[in-house]
């Protein structure tokens, strides 16, 4: 896993190695991709995200549940 931005285009260079790669949408193709693991071998999902976005999410979801918690 990376969480920096990378200046690699992995899918050019997984095709250099000839490993598959898939680059995924969101959390729904993620699950589909990984119900299906392969026996051997080596493959890349590639799920491209914003991280202001994520950490503003997960902020939000800490307090609601720091909130909820106060609450009982």
């Amino acid at each position: 896993c990376f969480a920096t931005p990378q200046q690699v285009d992995l899918g050019r260079l997984c095709a250099t190695y000839g490993v598959p790669h898939c680059r995924l949408s969101g959390r729904a193709d993620l699950a589909t991709w990984l119900q299906t693991v392969p026996s051997t071998g080596v493959r890349v999902g590639e799920v491209v995200t914003d991280r202001k976005v994520d950490a503003a999410r997960r902020k939000a979801r800490l307090a609601a549940a720091g909130a909820a918690a106060g609450q009982g």
